[in-house]
């Protein structure tokens, strides 16, 4: 129902009014009158209505001056304007205020009526294209946390088209074209306080504390490490203290909110999407710096190590264990924070990096050998031309050497999805998740949610959900059970919910199914 406001100080043309519309238009409109302009002000300020009848001559503030005043503060109404004179002594300036309607005195029904009809249904178009209009929002607002992460994600990776980067920018309404990066690294939680913090409670109060105070992408927990990407306007030049007094901030934020150490890495602010992965490389040199003293560093007060000696072995132990947990996902980011770092610490000079990779290389088949994995060959970055070729190199073999880790562990994996359909099956009547299954067979969520898809042919909510179901067919048969008792007991919080995912699954509602059970 649309509300419509009579403007007239003639009670009986008001009245005519609302008695033809309410004959021609049942049910479609609250009727509410004005005897002059002022008092069609106020109560289109107390009513806001979607469509106006003014009269032009009223005492005191006449209907166009009236019009424009609503006008101004209301640019949705329909205004129809009612005059006993000709059109064009006032078209011109009826046509500034956005009047498209009028009818001349005395008014003829069929006239009054297709004009409404016309109103009416811009006013259904309107009403049906904001619906449209916030549905779209609100799948938006859904998709938008997802997008945030995977752009943020294409700053950390190498082998990202920056077309790509732009275009999901551009589609989130957030252009990053110069900036810095901050990594919050959680590798330094105590652990007794993290078991009553988790690192992924940590993460949301920062990211939202650091959203409340800067325009950012906020990346996902990927190791132990967030990373975030804080846009700056183009006449900031050097933002070296400004930086620091953000991490200070968030450090200090985080050791009373949760009596937690967290070190933060930051990189210089930089230019365009090359320029940010740099200053992403920094901010993963500063933040994996062993030897600085603060627990907030900037790039700029690292002291690099000597070229002779690139990785440190604790690097290179953390990259073998992603490789024998056959997790590419991490192998692949720890090599990356190591191959960037080591980008900056040889200026990208060819040479170094070819032989600090190879020593690498080198390094890693030793640790294979050890644990009986088997190699083809090692592959020599010898003959690589740039920088790209050696990444990829690497790249690959971390791919190779997760081949063989999967022939040497056999069904380990097996195992390990079993384990936890195993945990899921006692534990359904619970609130359980993703994370929380994951964690108990000492996968990344990530990696787990990958392997359970493949091993199972379904995913981890799909597989919860089928064993609730059939759970719920079975108590369904036993009339002892309420079906709100069966919602609960199955694992859900909420009947409709329950019956919803029940009805997509079998075809049927709870109560239908019950139904048939006893027909039968």
């Amino acid at each position: 129902m649309y509300r419509l406001l009579i403007a007239d100080d003639e009670a009986i043309e008001r009245e005519g009014l609302e008695l033809l519309i309410e004959r021609f238009f049942p049910n479609t409109f609250q009727i509410y009158h004005a005897i002059n302009g002022r008092a069609a002000l106020e109560k289109v300020d107390q009513y806001n209505p979607d469509v106006i009848l003014m009269d032009i001559k009223m005492p005191g503030i006449d209907g166009l001056e009236a019009a424009k005043q609503i006008r101004e503060g209301n640019s949705r109404v329909k205004i129809l304007l009612i005059t006993a004179y000709d059109y064009f002594n006032y078209a011109k300036e009826a046509v500034s205020i956005g009047v498209k309607h009028y009818i001349l005195k005395p008014m003829k029904r069929e006239q009054v009526v297709n004009i409404l009809e016309n109103l009416v249904r811009e006013l259904d178009e309107e009403r049906e294209k904001r619906h449209k209009d916030l549905e779209l929002k609100e799948k938006l607002s859904e998709l938008l946390p997802i997008a945030e992460t995977e752009a943020a994600i294409m700053l950390t990776i190498n082998y990202v088209n920056e077309l790509d980067f732009q275009r999901l920018t551009t589609l989130m309404d957030f252009p990053m074209n110069r900036g810095y990066a901050l990594i919050v690294s959680f590798e330094e939680l105590d652990g007794k306080q993290s078991q009553i913090y988790d690192k992924r409670m940590i993460y949301d109060e920062i990211k939202n504390r650091i959203k409340s105070m800067h325009s950012c992408l906020v990346g996902p927990i990927i190791g132990a490490r967030m990373t975030i990407f804080l846009r700056d306007s183009e006449h900031v030049k050097d933002n070296r203290t400004e930086a620091i007094e953000l991490g200070n901030k968030l450090r200090t934020f985080v050791k009373d909110r949760f009596q937690q150490n967290i070190v933060i890495g930051i990189g210089t602010i930089r230019d365009g999407f090359d320029g940010l992965r740099r200053s992403y490389q920094e901010a993963a040199l500063a933040v994996s710096e062993k030897n600085a003293f603060a627990d907030v560093r900037h790039v700029s007060d690292i002291h690099l190590a000597p070229k002779s000696k690139m990785f440190r072995l604790e690097e290179e132990q953390q990259l073998f264990e992603a490789l024998s947990n056959m997790d590419i996902s991490l192998a692949l980011h720890r090599f990356d924070d190591m191959f960037n770092q080591l980008l900056i610490h040889v200026d990208h000079e060819l040479e170094a990096s070819q032989q600090a990779v190879q020593n690498l290389l080198d390094t890693i088949t030793h640790h294979c050998l050890q644990y009986d994995i088997i190699l083809d060959a090692v592959p020599s970055t010898k003959n690589t031309k740039n920088i790209s070729q050696i990444r990829q190199l690497m790249v690959q073999h971390i791919y190779s050497i997760v081949e063989a880790v999967k022939q040497v562990k056999g069904n380990k994996m097996a195992m390990t999805i079993e384990r936890a359909k195993e945990y899921i099956l006692q534990n359904y009547k619970q609130d359980i998740s993703m994370e929380q299954v994951a964690e108990y067979v000492n996968l990344s969520s990530y990696y787990f949610s990958k392997m359970f898809k493949s091993e199972s042919n379904q995913t981890f909510t799909e597989y919860l959900t089928n064993i609730r179901i059939r759970q719920a067919k079975e108590l369904i048969g036993n009339v002892d059970y309420s079906l709100k008792e069966i919602c609960f007991e199955v694992g859900y919080n909420d009947p409709n919910y329950f019956s919803r995912v029940f009805k997509r699954v079998t075809g049927m509602t709870p109560t239908e199914y019950r139904q048939q059970l006893f027909v039968s």
